[in-house]
């Protein structure tokens, strides 16, 4: 845990010292004040503006949220292309008023046409949005014969076998006592068998600690956090076709 601390603590001072809605005054004890914290505010960016890909390639879009509560995302409706092998929920039914969440959301699909699709986040009746404009380009084998066409369509497909971990956190902090939600939410074919690591890589027992508990979506759920709950949590997706994994940086702040 000592060592995660160590390598996660100056991203967590940037986040705080650069954010215009919260500002640290005694880290180090474990202690943020100011009446900002109470604000509700959230931004998303776009982790690219632009992509270009081939006719009938995969494409995988991400965006970043950060905000409190805790920020939900949602793609637009406007990428008419999106099958529900691209698509998993985005959003929490239960989440954390108070938190301060960075969080990332991913979208795969195979665009059929240039489009632009926007990022939307949404915490606590705020919003805010990101664009991401798409092109497509004609495939080098367009002009052969359609079955070769149907391969390439297919072989895109096949791509979505391997899980993909499509919305989770990269860094939680919310107030002791309060319950805590870490998404962990995938696509990929078949079934896909999720687990929740701590910073030692050793999995968690929900049945030794009954404050945890991983949802059948993948969420772990840490009920009445505390102080000693600090650290790395890592969530390993994986099913017969390959593995993908993300991990959460937790950090329990002392109320007022």
């Amino acid at each position: 845990m000592v060592k995660s601390t160590l390598i996660l603590l100056p991203v967590l001072l940037l986040v705080l010292n650069s954010s215009k809605h919260l500002h640290a005054t005694n880290i180090n004890n474990n202690e943020i004040e100011g009446d900002d914290r109470d604000q509700t505010w959230v931004s998303i960016k776009s982790i690219r503006n632009k992509v270009e890909v081939a006719e009938g390639d995969l494409v995988e879009l991400e965006c970043e949220a950060s905000g409190t509560p805790q920020p939900q995302i949602h793609f637009d409706e406007e990428a008419t292309d999106l099958d529900h092998l691209s698509m998993s929920p985005h959003h929490l039914l239960h989440h954390s008023t108070t938190a301060l969440v960075r969080t990332v959301a991913r979208l795969r699909f195979i665009p059929k046409r240039s489009q632009v699709v926007y990022c939307k986040a949404f915490a606590g009746g705020k919003t805010d949005q990101a664009a991401i404009k798409i092109i497509v380009t004609k495939s080098k084998l367009s002009f052969l014969n359609n079955e070769i066409l149907q391969y390439s369509d297919m072989d895109g497909v096949a791509k979505y076998q391997s899980p993909r971990i499509t919305f989770f956190d990269t860094m939680y902090l919310d107030e002791i006592g309060n319950n805590v939600v870490l998404p962990c939410r995938s696509s990929g074919n078949g079934k896909v068998g999720k687990v929740w690591l701590n910073e030692n890589q050793e999995v968690l027992n929900t049945n030794n600690d009954k404050r945890l508990t991983v949802t059948p979506m993948g969420d772990l759920i840490i009920e009445n956090v505390q102080w000693s709950d600090l650290g790395l949590y890592t969530c390993l997706a994986k099913n017969s076709y390959g593995e993908d994994s993300i991990s959460t940086f937790l950090y329990p702040m002392a109320k007022e």
